[in-house]
């Protein structure tokens, strides 16, 4: 088996679990997210675009939220074509728009999140709510 010199880990071995999101840093279980989705490894043009090595292991750790954002705002194809790189991911505004709505609260204590410019990606948004959207919820539960 092949191993990897630097580390003594399998070659093919996923990279390590951080303790947090890659994506928003917030601190709670993570799962890992195929740069390459797993459906298109075995298509010839993934197969002719990436090694095997590169199809197994380009994986980066994600929180439940951010990975379902991710899957319900881009085909698997596209994923592969278009954001096959934490910094591809982290660039896109629709799912950078997730990491920036959270709350300090939900986010990993220890970390500052920044942006390739080093500019702060979380701006606390007010919370928009119509005049008297609630008052019907507020009556059924007072």
């Amino acid at each position: 088996m092949p191993f990897s010199p630097d580390s003594g880990t399998h070659v093919l071995s996923p990279p390590p679990k951080p303790s947090g999101c890659e994506l928003c840093q917030r601190a709670s279980p993570l799962t890992k997210h195929h740069l390459i989705p797993r459906t298109l490894h075995n298509k010839p043009r993934y197969q002719k675009r990436h090694s095997r090595e590169e199809r197994l292991t380009a994986i980066v750790w994600l929180c439940h939220p951010c990975h379902k954002h991710i899957h319900r705002l881009y085909s698997e194809r596209e994923l592969a074509d278009r954001l096959a790189s934490l910094e591809a991911l982290m660039n896109d505004a629709d799912i950078r728009a997730l990491s920036i709505g959270l709350p300090p609260s939900l986010r990993a204590s220890n970390r500052n999140h920044q942006g390739a410019s080093g500019a702060k990606l979380y701006q606390p948004q007010p919370l928009l709510v119509a005049p008297g959207s609630c008052q019907g919820l507020v009556q059924r539960l007072g």
